[in-house]
């Protein structure tokens, strides 16, 4: 199985394209210590401050440019819009809503073609450990397309391309991240992050952290009035730099932004500029505010709720795979069961069959080959449309088997094609073996009771194939 990071069913986590972050973290009035401020600066702050501690709604629009063409030919451009009012975050953009309410709790719902359009209930969420797992996952993703598949590694200057814009990518995430819960999410492999499909933002924390970059990355200064950039009036501005432990998790340097406030009546934002620019990647982002103080109410999801997206039912049921898996697998504690369209896992192919996935652990280039366990499964049908050639007696346990694109072995168990891995596994006769003898039928009711309670390690931006 060739793990891709594309879009998933039914939880909007780590989707393929480039990420986009917007801002939110809990960030309370006055926490941020200012330190060697320009005279002037720190007044305006003091306002800011003061003023977002009263706020009690706004809405805003993130408007995602990049590599900026002065033509406007080969520019990618993203929208995403959001409220917040009384501690609750939404945002929505053309695919996905999310919402965080005023206890941290995380929702999300996919809201284009093909959802089923209830809320994903995901708990709260670990922010400083998400931001350190999202970048090492990068960095790790960024390897692994270096070294390309079977076609070997990609040329000097496309890696370099890779690495370049996979670092503008990071350093937009930690520039529009405060303290505490991230405004952020994963994109899919470094080669997929170029073609530019819309990214999936996060929300989530105080109005306080639109200044986090300003006050904590960077030395502000007061800018004249009458810009051109996005607001007219008084302007805040900062070159920033990411943090030590930013780029200890990144594995290598982040490049530098320039962060830009602007503020209207009232010391309230009306737009805030982040560009960030590598050797040849470079991305900008403008948040632009409104409706200050207007009076409204963001309704919580209902009791049409999915409290658990590690196992979708509809998804299992839909897939039509004639499931088996070893009892072992099921009684873990790290169980996952999700059916993804059979296309994001082997490339062209239809786009009307599933695999189903089960493992005891999260899969993704961040995680280590032989930490988890997983069995991909797909009909024979499906199957043969991805590869044709037959399979072959004499197989693991007797069973028939083939070897497919890349040497990835796959077992015929009745009228489904079992991928079992991690790739090691497959090297090891015994163990293989093994596993094969122990598989068993099992339904869907059998794989959703036994993904009934949260598996271990699991997170809301765990990317699942």
């Amino acid at each position: 199985m060739r793990v891709s990071k594309g879009p998933a069913r039914g939880l909007p986590v780590r989707a393929a394209a480039v990420l986009v972050g917007v801002v939110c973290a809990v960030a309370a009035a006055g926490f941020l210590l200012l330190r060697d401020r320009p005279p002037g600066a720190d007044d305006v702050l003091a306002d800011v401050r003061a003023a977002l501690a009263d706020a009690t709604s706004f809405r805003f629009n993130v408007h995602t440019v990049r590599d900026p063409d002065p033509a406007d030919r080969n520019s990618i451009r993203f929208s995403d819009q959001g409220l917040w009012a009384h501690g609750v975050w939404k945002l929505a953009n053309q695919s996905y809503e999310t919402l965080v309410d005023a206890e941290g709790r995380l929702f999300t719902r996919v809201t284009e073609p093909g959802g089923d359009g209830a809320w994903d209930a995901h708990g709260r969420v670990d922010g400083d450990a998400l931001l350190a797992e999202l970048l090492a996952d990068w960095r790790d993703g960024t390897a692994a397309d270096r070294a390309g598949g079977a076609g070997g590694a990609v040329p000097p200057a496309v890696a370099g391309a890779l690495d370049d814009r996979t670092a503008v990518n990071a350093a937009i995430v930690v520039y529009l991240t405060g303290d505490g819960f991230p405004a952020v999410t994963d994109t899919g492999w470094a080669l997929e992050r170029t073609a530019g499909a819309h990214p999936h933002v996060r929300v989530g924390g105080a109005p306080t952290t639109f200044l986090h970059a300003l006050t904590e990355l960077g030395r502000p200064e007061l800018l004249s009035h009458g810009s051109d950039r996005p607001g007219d009036g008084v302007a805040l501005a900062a070159t920033v730099t990411a943090p030590d432990e930013a780029v200890e998790a990144f594995g290598r340097p982040l490049p530098a932004g320039r962060v830009e406030l602007y503020l209207g009546d009232g010391d309230l934002p009306t737009a805030l500029r982040l560009d960030v620019a590598g050797d040849v990647a470079r991305t900008i982002v403008t948040i632009r505010f409104s409706d200050w103080n207007e009076p409204v109410v963001i309704a919580p999801p209902g009791d049409d709720l999915d409290r658990t997206p590690w196992a979708e039912e509809a998804e299992l049921t839909a897939s039509g795979v004639e499931a088996v898996a070893p009892p072992d697998l099921l009684a873990h504690d790290g169980f996952r069961a999700r059916a993804v369209p059979a296309l994001f896992l082997y490339g062209n192919g239809p786009i009307d069959c599933d695999a189903l996935v089960l493992s005891d652990g999260p899969l993704g280039p961040g995680v280590p080959a032989a930490s988890t366990r997983w069995l991909v499964e797909l009909t024979q049908g499906c199957a043969a449309a991805f590869d044709a050639s037959p399979f072959s007696p004499g197989g693991p346990a007797g069973l028939p088997h083939r070897r497919v694109e890349g040497g990835t072995l796959q077992v015929l168990v009745g009228d489904t094609v079992v991928e079992p891995g991690p790739p090691a596994l497959a090297d090891d006769p015994t163990a293989l073996a093994t596993l094969v003898a122990a598989l068993r039928p099992v339904t869907p009711a059998d794989l959703l009771a036994a993904a009934a309670d949260e598996p271990a390690g699991w997170t809301p931006f765990e990317s699942i194939p």
